[in-house]
């Protein structure tokens, strides 16, 4: 019987403090590791963020990156694996409003006109699996630079996008160098040096 209860006493505070470990943003609750659905190890978590414009709070985000990864500019650039997952806190948003969130993010990601008509129709795929979001979905970006970006929508599988110039892009929106990610990428980049 003592031995039953301190097992009970050992697992609640094992509970607890897991529970502990995890790091909260906007009033999400976001796990210091996650599986990746191309890796046998689960990635960790670098940083949390959040999305907000014009007093629009979208989503709260984490970067996950490989154990013991050390190189901001391998992530930035899209030469390293790594997870990202949005965790939408708007109260909700059409189809309609969610890809013109989409094209102008990448507008300011990539300000070049050269480059984002190259990957128009790349972009265009990357949207269209969007349709309204609400509080509480997730989409959750897992990227390999041999395989391409995994697009998981309310844990869906919604494509996979090749192509290191789009994948770049993309994870611009969130660790580029404009304005609109310098407060993002501090954030998500906290964990790596």
């Amino acid at each position: 019987m003592r031995l039953a209860f301190l097992l009970i006493l050992v697992f609640a505070f094992c509970a607890s403090h897991a529970r502990a470990a995890d790091r909260e943003m906007a009033g999400i609750s976001f796990a210091q590791t996650t599986p990746v659905s191309m890796r046998a190890q689960p990635f960790v978590l670098s940083g949390l963020a959040r999305r907000e414009k014009n007093f629009i709070s979208y989503y709260a985000i984490a970067l996950y990156v490989p154990y013991g990864a050390k190189e901001r500019d391998t992530l930035i650039n899209a030469l390293g694996p790594l997870k990202l997952r949005l965790v939408w806190i708007t109260p909700a948003l059409g189809a309609k409003a969610v890809g013109e969130y989409w094209r102008q993010a990448f507008k300011q990601a990539v300000p070049e006109k050269d480059a984002l008509a190259r990957i128009g129709s790349r972009i265009d795929a990357f949207i269209k699996p969007f349709g309204e979001v609400k509080y509480g979905d997730v989409t959750e970006l897992e990227y390999d630079p041999d395989m391409g970006m995994k697009l998981i929508i309310n844990g869906k599988h919604a494509g996979i996008f090749a192509g290191v110039e789009f994948n770049r892009a993309l994870l611009h929106i969130w660790l580029g160098t404009h304005d609109s990610a310098s407060a993002m990428r501090a954030g998500l980049l906290a964990g790596v040096p």
